[in-house]
């Protein structure tokens, strides 16, 4: 809720610093960027072209301030201001000023934060821009919060509601009730904090209830939809399919009454004399013969035309399966988008994942985010598996929800204890799925953990789960450890809701050690001989591989998984991360 939107500065500016080597955070296309930005505002200068120079000054700042190099950020955006005043140009001297408050911010640097904002506050008022003046007047107003000039900041929300209200913006309303909640709690105001809470959560659950059943009633009516046709189309094979078994019924019936009739004619034949008899008989023979033959010409043609209109149907069924598995692949790109790489690597771990969906999009996911401190320290990691209800589109579903809500109480809640994070997700997921007022049981079961460097090169390991352990190897061991969770899922069923508590367990590592997260997929896996993989065959494949580079051991536990599957099916979503301390 603390986190900072700035809603209106589409525009933005993205600046840099016309001196020295480009910082290590940067990476390989952000260092050529900013290389490019360098010789373009070097050649705006030198052609006297301010405005573009102010342009260029602008789009280098924003990549400075997306890897967290203030310092950077802040001198590109001043270069920019010092252009826009000298221009005369009050819209992007606002917008500028705007976005020194935010860095300020971010440093925790208040005072600086609010000349700045003040100054945006003064010019967007100028401007007559009323959605910038609202947003810049609840940053401001986060500004003085955290300068605990608590009565200014309740004077500029007030302000922010009415013009918010004027805008009919209920996306702001809810931030500035939630800020208010916040100011009045701190200020020690308990009766007004309380007042403000429950008004920003009724802003809070009807803006999630209106994406919820937006997205749930889009989604139902494309799968109604197809299912529909597909069983339409089955409808009509399925009539073919008996008009065809009445057509060889009715074949075999004149079959019969064939034989009937040569029968008798034979034997009045017999009663004949033998010229008569073989005359007539090969009459009746002829007749016969081209009878049968009229008769198999029109069953051939009658199989023939069936066999078309069967084939055009199969080919119609066969289209519509894959326009419906297009749409399936489709949300698997949409799901792969908010997953992180396979692999991360950064100065205090290596980790690994083994991700293998059941269909084509998966129930489980797994999860990764890193907190940078203004202190210049190194940065927290924090890193889930999850295993959703369900696989395929309904487990899709839920992954898509659980990672929605852990990177709004992670990323702008600003909730970094794991047991604290359970337990607000436990409370949202609820909330989601409306569980207070329906029979939806739908619920995820996680392994969460928070990686914190200390002074000492240490690693401290703070770990909560809701029934999926965290298996731990020691540089200096050859035994493996487990952390149990509690024993109570996230969302679901809950007769004591008020009851459910979850527990965080803390742990120091060093180089070498080893951490395994992993979704039940992996151990309730069978072979052809219908053996699950088990628990003991886990640890004993991770004993043995625990001091191999994360790559191999990847390739390792594909290999064994391999080997042990064969041609069976695979009976769950399969995810499994290993994280190795450097």
């Amino acid at each position: 809720m603390r986190k900072i939107i700035v809603s209106g500065l589409f525009l933005l500016m993205l600046l840099i610093t016309t001196g020295g080597a480009l910082n290590a955070q940067l990476n390989q296309q952000a260092k050529q960027k900013i290389s490019n930005l360098e010789e373009q505002i070097n050649k705006a200068i030198q052609s006297g072209n301010e405005s573009q120079a102010a342009s260029y000054y602008n789009q280098a700042a924003n990549i400075y301030w997306n890897a967290s190099m203030f310092d950077k950020a802040v001198k590109s955006y001043e270069n920019a201001l010092a252009i826009t005043e000298r221009m005369g140009n009050a819209n992007g001297t606002m917008i500028i000023h705007n976005s020194l408050g935010m860095i300020y911010i971010d440093m925790e640097v208040y005072n600086k934060a609010i000349t700045h904002l003040e100054e945006g506050l003064k010019l967007s008022r100028q401007l007559k821009a009323r959605e910038t003046t609202a947003s810049t007047l609840t940053n401001l107003a986060t500004a003085y919060q955290q300068n605990k000039k608590y009565s200014r900041a309740i004077e500029l929300l007030n302000e922010a509601v009415a013009l918010s209200n004027e805008l009919n913006d209920m996306v702001l309303l809810r931030r500035c009730y939630g800020l208010l909640y916040e100011v009045h709690d701190q200020a020690g105001n308990s009766e007004k904090a309380y007042e403000y809470f429950n008004i920003y959560s009724s802003f809070d659950k009807e803006i999630k209830k209106v994406e919820m059943e937006e997205v749930k009633t889009q989604a139902k009516t494309e799968v109604n939809k197809a299912v529909a046709e597909k069983q339409e189309k089955e409808k009509e094979l399925d009539q073919t399919t008996d008009m065809l078994r009445q057509t060889e019924d009715s074949l075999a019936r004149a079959e019969k009454l064939t034989r009937e009739q040569r029968l008798e004619i034979q034997l009045k034949e017999s009663q004949l004399s033998e010229e008569q008899a073989k005359t007539r008989a090969r009459n009746q023979l002829i007749l016969l013969i081209g009878f049968a033959l009229l008769i198999t010409l029109l069953f051939l043609f009658i199989v023939f035309k069936q066999k078309r209109a069967i084939e055009g149907q199969k080919i119609q069924i066969e289209r519509q399966n894959k326009n419906i598995k297009a749409s399936i692949r489709y949300a698997q790109t949409i799901q792969n988008a908010i997953l992180p790489a396979l692999s991360i690597k950064n100065n205090e771990f290596e980790a690994f994942t083994v991700y293998r969906p059941k269909d084509i999009v998966s129930g489980d996911f797994y999860w990764y985010t890193q907190i940078h401190n203004n202190d210049n320290s190194a940065p927290k990691h924090l890193i889930a598996v999850v295993d959703c209800t369900g696989h395929g589109v309904p487990g899709a579903f839920m992954s898509m929800i659980g990672s929605r809500l852990l990177n709004e109480l992670v990323n702008e809640r600003k909730i970094y204890e794991p047991e604290k994070i359970l337990t607000e997700l436990n409370k949202e997921v609820r909330i989601a799925l409306r569980q207070h007022e329906t029979d939806n049981n739908d619920g995820m079961d996680v392994s969460l953990c928070v990686l914190d460097k200390q002074q000492d090169n240490e690693i401290l390991l703070t770990y909560s789960g809701a029934k999926r352990p965290l298996y731990y190897i020691l540089n200096e061991s050859d035994q493996i450890n487990r952390l149990k969770g509690a024993r109570k899922s996230i969302g679901g069923l809950q007769r004591n809701e008020g009851k459910v508590k979850f527990f965080q367990t803390r742990l120091t590592l060093h180089s070498g050690d080893v951490l395994y997260q992993f979704s039940d997929g992996i151990v309730d896996q069978n072979d052809q001989t219908r053996r699950r993989f088990g628990s003991q065959r886990l640890e004993k494949l991770l004993l043995g591989i625990h001091k191999k580079s994360v790559n191999e051991q990847q390739e390792e536990i594909n290999s064994t998984l391999n080997n042990f599957v064969g041609s069976e099916e695979q009976r769950d979503d399969i995810t499994l991360m290993g994280i190795q301390i450097i």
